[in-house]
């Protein structure tokens, strides 16, 4: 609505208070506007709705009779102005919350679709240890419901005997604000998964302290290391030396049978370049045959 003296409404903005017309068809301050002119308004009161600062729009109570407005009639006018602005503003504020919610909801949702999207285990707890969010992992992995899950603590999802070492990592990671734990979970159908734990301190809206982390199905790593221990026996008991070394030649692990052949201790070779040629020979049929030459030891003098 303009701010101009092309109609009552317009200068009823500009002066900020109430406006009384008793002679339309004389009045001086502005000019009738046609609306009001078709009607054939002689008379009339006009007030702001809501604040000055910020108003919604003119409220007018009009009379195509002559009559002469009081202040009375302007202050019952202006009544019913205010009513309107509460209502007015309490519908603003209403669908304003409604549009937070739709975008909270949507916010949550695309968070949501994140974390489920995350092969590991996604969850946050309280110093209670009680869930108070997880991804679809978790019911994946463990076979219990959301429902369930609600009303179920960590430690309810680890192996007796890995409860206390839970609790304690747990304890620890609030204290420091990070940290992992090592448990083997127990899944409804009995099951148990070896799972590592990570975790770091974090404030809820509420400003409560929370854990919010990952737990990762650790049994390829845990396979991959007993193969690597099998590998390292076996490497060891034979009496043949082995070594192996990276692109620049340093030796990156050698058996005891190699340091004996060569009279290094093995701290001496890993990490270091020794020196010393390599060399194949071979012919059909005789196979082949792979030498070497390292430096001898300072203790052999050589």
């Amino acid at each position: 609505m303009p701010t101009d003296r092309d109609s009552q409404a317009g200068y009823t903005l500009l002066t900020e208070e109430p406006v009384i017309v008793d002679e339309l068809a004389t009045e001086s301050r502005f000019s009738g506007p046609d609306l009001l002119v078709d009607h054939d308004v002689r008379s009339g009161v006009s007030v702001v709705i809501g604040s000055v600062e910020e108003p919604c729009g003119v409220l007018g109570a009009h009379a195509t009779d002559r009559r002469e407005f009081t202040d009375h009639d302007a202050n019952f006018v202006q009544s019913v102005a205010n009513v309107l602005a509460a209502a007015i503003d309490r519908a603003a504020k209403e669908r304003q919350l409604r549009e937070n919610e739709a975008r909270l909801e949507q916010y949550r949702s695309y968070t949501d679709e994140i974390l489920n999207a995350v092969d590991d285990v996604f969850y946050v707890i309280d110093e209670a240890e009680t869930f108070r969010r997880w991804n679809e992992t978790l019911t994946d992995v463990t076979g219990y419901s959301d429902t369930e899950i609600e009303s179920m603590k960590l430690r309810e999802f680890v192996v007796e005997a890995d409860r206390e070492t839970l609790a304690n990592g747990i304890d620890k990671i609030f204290e420091t604000g990070s940290g992992r734990v090592e448990v083997t979970i127990l899944t409804r159908d009995g099951e148990r998964i070896p799972y590592e734990l990570s975790a770091a301190r974090l404030e809820n809206p509420d400003g409560d302290p929370v854990l919010a982390g990952l737990g990762r199905d650790i049994r390829k790593r845990e396979e991959h290391e007993r193969e690597l221990r099998k590998y390292e026996t076996i490497v060891e008991t034979i009496g043949d030396g082995i070594y192996v070394k990276d692109e620049a030649g340093r030796f990156t692990m050698v058996n005891d049978a190699y340091a004996d052949l060569t009279g290094y201790d093995r701290e001496e070779l890993i990490g270091e370049r020794h020196g010393g040629d390599i060399w194949v020979d071979s012919a059909l049929g005789d196979g082949a045959t792979f030498s070497f030459t390292l430096p001898a030891s300072r203790e052999r003098g050589q």
